[in-house]
């Protein structure tokens, strides 16, 4: 599944943008590996601004299951408190 960005906009992603990506988540609309892959493409792109440092590190940590560890219901509901 590609993800198209255009080169000439600035997304801004803030606590509500991954609140909803945790959701999508927890109700199986997206599996661990895609919100793996939007995090990377977030991470990568230059147009992409993050509301707070926690944000951004938030986004870090959903990058990469085997390093930063499988996105389990436990772990996926814990992110979400803290971003509430």
């Amino acid at each position: 599944m590609p993800v198209y960005l255009d080169e000439d906009e600035l997304i801004s992603i803030g606590p509500s943008d991954l609140v909803l990506l945790c959701n999508l988540l927890l109700v199986g609309e997206i599996e661990e590996i895609e919100a793996n892959y939007i995090c990377d493409a977030l991470l990568l792109s230059e147009k992409v601004n993050f509301e707070s440092e926690k944000v951004a590190s938030t986004v870090a940590e959903l990058t990469d299951s085997e390093i930063n560890g499988h996105l389990t219901k436990e772990v996926v509901q814990y992110i979400l408190k803290e971003l509430i």
